[in-house]
């Protein structure tokens, strides 16, 4: 036990199952000076997450120092349907929006949806079908990201194009995040040098 202003923390100690998964509540093994009342509350809580392999947090599973998409929400994008009207396409943008960090490009693959959005201009047209489908297809092809590690040195890839800027923030090549904007009518008569995000 650990006294830290006022405050007890224990050092829990948990077993695995013969199979390899993590131990459920009956198999957990604590010291001894942790009080029963204690023990009977962690065992209980099912919020709590001891000694787990994955981690599901905000839609996100934490797997061996690496972030991926939550597999449930993929699928909810691959089965959404066809929008019909502005409000199931932000439906449709918001879902695959929360997830952007996962797709190089975003807002490249995004823009003919995006260009829906505006007030009186929802018209479903072949442009729109093929980004539609090549956005849940970035999706469902999405890469498993690093988790920050922040005693290395973090490298940023930048570029950027009339239509838009991208960045990817890299850690011993493996990339944590993209980023990716559309470009408004007065940044994109901006040289490429001010286009470009700069650290």
């Amino acid at each position: 036990m650990t006294h830290v202003a006022g405050a007890e923390f224990y050092e829990l100690l948990a077993v695995e199952s013969v199979d390899g998964q993590p131990a459920g509540p009956e198999e957990m093994v604590f010291p001894a000076d942790i009080p029963p009342q204690v023990t009977e509350v962690l065992k209980a809580n099912r919020t709590c997450s001891i000694c787990r392999t994955t981690v599901e947090y905000l839609g996100h599973l934490i797997v061996a120092g690496h972030l991926k998409a939550d597999p449930a929400k993929i699928d909810a994008m691959v089965a959404w349907p066809t929008p019909s009207n502005s409000k199931q396409l932000w439906g449709f943008l918001g879902l695959t929006g929360y997830y952007r960090r996962f797709i190089a490009h975003y807002a490249h693959i995004a823009a003919p949806l995006t260009d829906l959005l505006k007030k009186n201009s929802f018209l479903w047209f072949p442009a729109a079908d093929t980004s539609y489908a090549n956005l849940k297809k970035a999706m469902t092809e999405a890469p498993v990201l690093r988790l920050s590690d922040f005693m290395r040195a973090f490298y940023m890839e930048t570029d950027a194009s009339d239509f838009g800027i991208g960045v990817v923030l890299l850690q011993d090549g493996h990339p944590l995040a993209f980023f990716s904007k559309k470009l408004g009518p007065l940044r994109r008569s901006a040289s490429t040098y001010h286009k470009e995000p700069t650290p």
